[in-house]
């Protein structure tokens, strides 16, 4: 989890990079973006990585529209949950795949959503399990 204080640097970091659009310092947006993507770009906690220009103009325009907090990486929709699968829920998921064996892991995970074992949001549950259980595997 990103501290506030790393979140802030990161979100300084990318207004470095849209501030001479903002400023109408360049004379082209895009030629400008792709001028400054054809390096790797440096940011606190991610590192050395490379970005499209896409995701230079996604944050100009999430600073346009939210200022610098839009900047700022936001939080998993998944934070404070437990991201371990129970052994139950294990059991009720090859149990269910058991009782459906042809059908594929949609049709499985909307069936479990009906059966109230597993929430709407929780489809990287059952796409963990089918990849990384040998178990599930075998019933596949």
């Amino acid at each position: 989890m990103l501290e506030n204080n790393t979140r802030e640097l990161i979100a300084l970091k990318r207004f470095s990079f849209i501030a001479p659009v903002l400023n109408g310092q360049v004379d082209t947006q895009l030629k400008y973006f792709e001028d400054l993507c054809s390096n790797p770009i440096e940011l606190p906690h991610y590192g050395i990585k490379t970005y499209s220009p896409k995701t230079l103009a996604k944050w100009l325009s999430a600073y346009r529209h939210g200022g610098l907090d839009a900047l700022k990486p936001g939080y998993r929709s998944d934070r404070g949950l437990s991201r371990k699968i129970s052994s139950e829920l294990i059991e009720k998921i090859v149990e269910k795949k058991r009782d459906l064996p042809r059908a594929n892991n949609r049709i499985i995970y909307e069936e479990l959503v009906k059966d109230g074992v597993i929430y709407e949001d929780m489809h990287a549950i059952l796409t963990r399990l089918c990849l990384n259980t040998a178990i599930f595997r075998l019933l596949m």
